[in-house]
């Protein structure tokens, strides 16, 4: 009897039924369906440091990943292009004749006070490489430079020098002439990168790259 019963139940009520559930919905559910979501905006990065270490330059980016290393034995006028591209400023040269101390020279500079000089003598001999110089904590569109420990023109040399046990050091115990000379970051061969003082405040004037403790100019 009870399953007789059951099999009484018509289709037709079971079709009004979930018709009517179905009509109950929310209408708003289906519309937030078909709204796709946004995906934020990245954020571009952006060169925001150029840091001077004892091979070569890194360019550092603005989220503080690594967009290119630049060595000091690359090509010149490759080195020269690729800070260029990087800073988005092209750099004034200026030409330098031979002295005693050195071979015709080129100096390309950008901002307030980076630059990079090479050799041009073609005839001269001496290896594909430049040198990098540093006079101000900034350069173009406010990007830093910096040695690989964070210091920067303006800091404080005593600073540096505690920071580097292994650094040599000249005129530290009389700076108040030429400042204080501060070699670091060296190899087996004392390549590194060099800072001068200013002799009055004893604040970085000057960080310099490649540099020997033994060189005579």
């Amino acid at each position: 009897m009870k399953q007789s019963r059951l099999n009484r139940f018509s289709p037709l009520l079971v079709v009004l039924a979930v018709a009517s559930l179905a009509g109950c919905a929310p209408e708003s559910g289906g519309r937030a369906s078909d709204s796709p979501s946004e995906s934020p905006t990245p954020t571009p990065v952006t060169t925001a440091t150029l840091q001077v270490a004892r091979d070569g330059i890194t360019i550092l980016g603005s989220d503080g990943s690594t967009l290119q290393t630049v060595l000091y034995k690359s090509d010149p006028v490759d080195a020269i292009a690729a800070i260029t591209t990087r800073l988005g400023e092209a750099p004034a040269t200026e030409t330098f004749a031979a002295t005693a101390c050195s071979y015709p020279l080129t100096t390309a500079r950008w901002g307030r006070g980076f630059s990079l000089t090479y050799v041009t003598d073609d005839q001269s001999g001496a290896a594909k490489m430049f040198t990098v110089r540093s006079n101000s904590a900034t350069t173009s569109g406010d990007v830093s430079v910096e040695t690989a420990q964070g210091f920067s023109v303006g800091d404080p040399v005593k600073d540096l020098i505690a920071k580097n046990p292994n650094a040599v050091t000249q005129g530290e115990d009389d700076p108040s002439v030429f400042g204080i000379r501060v070699f670091f970051d060296l190899d087996s061969d004392q390549n590194g990168v060099v800072a001068d003082s200013d002799p009055k405040t004893l604040l970085i004037s000057i960080i310099y790259a490649p540099a020997n403790v033994n060189q005579d100019c």
